[in-house]
């Protein structure tokens, strides 16, 4: 048997703005589109435990090229964690256990 929508589904529905309100977020709505702007950082330090898994094994050395999204570090071999990508275009400038930093 195919699952089948409810005859009443369409009058359940909650309107956005009430549905803004129930969550408390009503102070967050609203035109922000002339605040925001556009950042180039030059310089960026990137941690390698930014994750619930295991803390990512550096994948480059101090002096090495990296494009944006270029793969800079990687979890250990077998454990849970992410891959930490360059956010930047630049050089490595130090690499430790506990950070990356690229400009």
């Amino acid at each position: 048997m195919a699952p089948k929508v409810r005859d009443s589904f369409n009058d359940r529905l909650v309107p956005t703005k009430r549905l803004t309100a129930r969550l408390g977020l009503s102070k967050f709505t609203g035109s922000a589109g002339n605040d925001l702007i556009e950042l180039y950082p030059t310089r960026v330090c990137l941690s390698t435990k930014q994750h619930i898994g295991a803390a990512c094994v550096p994948c480059v050395s101090p002096g090495d090229s990296v494009k944006t999204g270029d793969i800079i570090a990687k979890p250990p071999e077998g454990k849970l964690g992410a891959i930490l990508h360059s956010s930047i275009d630049g050089v490595v400038v130090s690499v430790d256990n506990e950070a990356i930093v690229i400009e």
